[in-house]
């Protein structure tokens, strides 16, 4: 995607040869630690780096001290080691290789047959309703009195 405007736009739905395609992030975004600036299975407050790494120059120190703040040149990615772009990036490869974008291969599109066919069923009126008939079912169906009034025109079932 060329943008987030267009990825919003594309999550909506696209219609791509005539043929409505729903589009969906594949995955979670991954955890972001703080401290470290991995994109790994951990936050900062469980992170086990013996210092901090600044987010914008991977430098050692806290990314709220850097002193590259203002200075787009001096930015240094803390995950890939590239100079020119910071850690926070979306454009850093190494955070675009755990997100998901929509191509143009066949593969990556859901149908709308296949996104009902994943989906659980809808609720019916039956199974709204089932557990009253199950609970009718189980007692009796005719009072005593009424009952014994049939009983008494039709005679006693032998």
């Amino acid at each position: 995607m060329a943008g987030v405007n267009h990825a919003n736009t594309a999550i909506s739905g696209l219609t791509i040869a005539g043929r409505k395609v729903l589009v969906r992030q594949d995955y979670d975004e991954p955890k972001h630690c703080s401290r470290c600036q991995e994109y790994a299975s951990h936050f900062a407050r469980d992170c086990k780096a013996p210092h901090d790494v600044c987010a914008n120059c991977a430098g050692t120190h806290a990314t709220a001290q850097c002193p590259h703040v203002g200075n787009p040149l001096q930015h240094r990615c803390a995950n890939c080691k590239e100079s020119g772009h910071a850690a926070w990036d979306r454009a850093c490869p190494m955070l675009r290789a755990w997100l998901y974008f929509v191509t143009n291969a066949p593969e990556t599109w859901v149908s709308d047959e296949e996104e009902l066919a994943r989906a659980p069923p809808p609720p019916t009126v039956w199974s709204q309703v089932r557990h009253h008939f199950d609970t009718v079912d189980a007692a009796p169906r005719l009072h005593a009195s009424q009952q014994g009034t049939l009983d008494a025109f039709y005679g006693t079932p032998e």
